[in-house]
């Protein structure tokens, strides 16, 4: 029997997730060079081009890598020959496929249908459908949260975690929505910020679930939510790659931490 997933929010995740794929983020209609051609002058003729796809007899038999290295010689020299580990489903979820994006090559052709039509870059990874994924799943960690905190605490009593400064400027945040006849429950007034500090402290979770949570809102949450470029090469596009890992790992977590409290109140 399949697990089921311990609030409606998940449900909604798990659709949403599944509702985004490769095909979504994948730039079709391929430029491809043959493998009698000149490598300078295929990189010469794309210059915008790292990796270009080589076909030979209407199929595409490999890539031709820009390495930053001389490639003299034809492109039958130096492409990369054809195999599993650069290609990818156009109906993959972008769930999946994000995570495989974290090893070398960084780039995959995309197969729709039996044809290999399409291709998903490091630049692809910037575009709307994957920002809108990570934010739903930011979203999923901020409930989870909140639901853990509203199950472990009476009356508000976690605002005891802060100091007088943190406490008063979180009640002048309810104090504002009040006079405008808007009356939202205290936890909901925090920031992600303060959640998952308030979470770690009580459940005594030690300094790397506070610095595992800072990676995430400091390199997805924080970025994202300002509409910010956050990978400009191969370096930052595998931390990005491995906090969206750490997300998932954390979300684990904390839905472990809901059905413990479950199991207890049984």
């Amino acid at each position: 029997m399949e697990n089921i997933p311990n609030n409606i929010f998940e449900i909604t995740l798990q659709g949403y997730a599944k509702g985004f794929n490769v095909s979504q983020i994948a730039t079709f209609g391929l430029e491809t060079c043959s493998p009698e051609e000149d490598t300078k002058e295929v990189f010469n003729r794309l210059p915008s081009f790292d990796q270009i796809p080589v076909k030979q007899f209407d199929r595409i038999i490999g890539v031709l890598e820009r390495n930053g290295k001389a490639q003299n010689g034809l492109v039958e020299q130096h492409y990369r020959p054809l195999d599993d580990s650069i290609l990818a489903s156009a109906d993959e979820a972008l769930s999946t496929f994000l995570l495989s994006m974290e090893k070398p090559p960084y780039y995959r052709l995309v197969v729709k249908g039996t044809k290999i039509d399409g291709i998903v870059t490091r630049s692809d990874i910037l575009k709307l459908p994957v920002r809108l994924y990570l934010f739903a799943l930011v979203t999923n960690l901020e409930l989870l949260m909140i639901e853990i905190i509203n199950k472990n605490f009476n009356n508000d009593d976690w605002i005891n975690y802060f100091d007088k400064s943190k406490q008063s400027q979180i009640i002048d945040r309810k104090r504002f929505y009040q006079k405008e006849r808007i009356d939202p429950s205290l936890i909901e007034l925090t920031y992600f910020k303060e959640k998952y500090e308030v979470i770690g402290i009580f459940f005594d979770l030690g300094k790397e679930f506070i610095s595992d949570f800072e990676k995430i809102n400091n390199q997805i949450r924080n970025p994202i939510s300002h509409a910010r470029d956050f990978i400009k090469n191969k370096t930052e596009l595998i931390k990005f790659l491995q906090v969206i890992q750490l997300m998932q790992e954390k979300k684990i977590l904390l839905m472990e931490m809901l059905d413990y409290h479950k199991a207890k109140t049984l």
